[in-house]
This record gives C-alpha cells, sequence and structure tokens, in this order.
C-alpha cells in the first residue's frame, strides 16, 4: 500500500519548502491558497478507486497523478509547478523511491506539464507519460543502496520523516 501525503503537508512545502530548496527564485506567499478544495483532493486522487479498481494502480502512477494534480491544478497563486516537484520528490521518499532526474529534466517536465493544454494533450496520456518517465528514471531503495549503507540509512531517515509529517 502506497503512503500518501497530507494536503496539510503539500501547504507547508509550498510555504516552506520552496524558500528552501528554490532559493533565488521569485518568492511565494505564505497561505496564498486558491482553492481550498482542490488542495484537499490533490493528496487523494491517486487513491481514487471504482468497484474496487484503482485508477492508478501502480507507485509511479500514483505519483504522476499527483504532480500533474499539483502542477495543473492551479491550487496556489504561484509556486505550483515547484510544489508539485517538491510533492513528487517527497511521495517518492515516502515510498522507498528514488528519483535520478537531474534538476533540468524536472523543471522541464514541471514546465511542459502545466502547459498540457495550451498543446490540446489528454490529461490521460500526459499522466502516462509522467508515470512512464518516473519509472525509468528512479530507483527502489532495496535494490539501489545495499552497497552503500550510509546513504542507505539517510534515505529511510528521510523517509520516516516524511511519514511521521504527514500524520493526521
Amino acid at each position: 500500500m502506497a503512503f500518501p501525503l497530507t494536503a496539510a503537508y503539500i501547504e507547508a512545502l509550498h510555504d516552506d519548502g520552496i524558500a528552501m530548496f528554490f532559493p533565488g527564485i521569485e518568492p511565494v506567499g505564505r497561505r496564498d491558497v486558491r482553492d481550498r478544495n482542490l488542495l484537499e483532493s490533490a493528496p487523494k486522487q491517486p487513491f481514487q478507486a471504482a468497484f474496487g479498481v484503482e485508477f492508478y494502480p501502480t507507485i509511479h502512477d500514483k505519483a504522476a497523478c499527483l504532480f500533474f494534480s499539483i502542477c495543473t491544478g492551479h491550487i496556489f497563486a504561484n509556486g505550483n509547478k515547484r510544489t508539485a516537484v517538491l510533492a513528487l520528490d517527497q511521495f517518492l521518499l515516502a515510498n522507498e523511491i528514488y528519483l535520478t532526474l537531474s534538476n533540468d529534466q524536472i523543471r522541464e517536465l514541471a514546465e511542459d506539464t502545466a502547459r498540457y493544454n495550451i498543446r490540446r494533450e489528454d490529461q490521460r496520456a500526459v499522466r502516462a507519460r509522467i508515470s512512464q518517465l518516473i519509472r525509468e528514471n528512479s530507483i527502489p531503495f532495496r535494490t539501489a543502496f545495499r552497497s552503500n549503507p550510509k546513504l542507505n540509512r539517510r534515505l529511510h531517515r528521510v523517509k520516516r520523516a516524511v511519514r511521521v509529517a504527514n500524520q493526521p
């Protein structure tokens, strides 16, 4: 079972994480949620199901759905793409997956995703492409860091910290 992020955690990533991880870029306002309902629904969307069938069955599909929802949903007045990047990274770490995309690759992904409607792309196709990119550019903790116990311990500490911060 995948571990979800909470709306409060996503809001904290926006309010505090952007300044920490994206210094020098246009700052965002604290508590500048444009649509509280979209914020509340974004972390729930990856876990939707009907008749016992999950819409997003793999962890990569769930991550893509979360990223897409935040990146394109205009949840915040500013900083949606940066929040989506942080949420994607934190969601994957909480679920023991390390994303290997470069900063340039993840920025390009966020910008392309935010403009999907200008290109008249289907949402499902965009999410599928994001899922595939995540699948191809991520490493499960269990296989990646056996040879580096120190890094393995650090990543597990990060995972635990994200999970603790997301407790209701």
